[in-house]
């Protein structure tokens, strides 16, 4: 019998990871729902350079 109770787990993570890349989709690439946004460039610039800090702390 297989068990089920990592699948559940398996799918909340798989789910949080295709909303994660649908995100980063968005604000690299200005999908339509974000174009309507108001702070749609604010939120932009603010994942850039939160991008940009957090290679430099790798580095």
């Amino acid at each position: 019998m297989y068990d089920f109770s990592k699948s559940n787990f398996i799918l909340m993570i798989g789910g949080q990871i295709i909303f994660f890349i649908l995100l980063i989709l968005v604000v690299y690439f200005g999908m339509e729902p974000l174009k309507t946004f108001p702070y749609a460039e604010d939120v932009r610039k603010q994942v850039k350079l939160f991008m940009a800090e957090s290679n430099a702390q790798k580095k």
